[in-house]
């Protein structure tokens, strides 16, 4: 699996990493992120990053790239963001409903025994 981190890429390779020349930290480190590296604990980074061949780009396409990438991860964070606050205010809608705390209006129509099986 592609290695993650918790942060922006210019804290990826401040002191572990520095580019150099035409490249762009933020596509060198979507490109890392997208490398298969062995999980071999605390021992994988530089003995495993050193063999890692990158295509670079002009750099003006890597910038596009790298903002392109980095907009698609704030928008999978918001996604996920809100799906985790779906998930809490449908639990507590079924801990409110299955305990009888709050009922649904059932409307005049539907309230034969025949609709309602348990």
């Amino acid at each position: 699996a592609a290695p993650t981190t918790g942060f922006p890429a210019d804290h990826f390779f401040h002191g572990l990493l520095a580019p150099r020349g035409n490249i762009v930290a933020s596509f060198l480190f979507h490109a890392l992120q997208a490398t298969e590296l062995p999980n071999t604990g605390y021992n994988r980074h530089l003995k495993f990053l050193i063999r890692v061949r990158v295509f670079l780009p002009p750099r003006h396409e890597q910038q596009a790239i790298a903002t392109v990438l980095s907009d698609m991860d704030a928008e999978i964070t918001a996604l996920e963001h809100r799906l985790d606050k779906t998930r809490a205010i449908k639990q507590g809608m079924m801990q409110q409903l299955l305990t009888g705390s709050i009922r649904l209006p059932i409307p005049e129509d539907d309230t034969s025994d025949d609709n309602h099986d348990a």
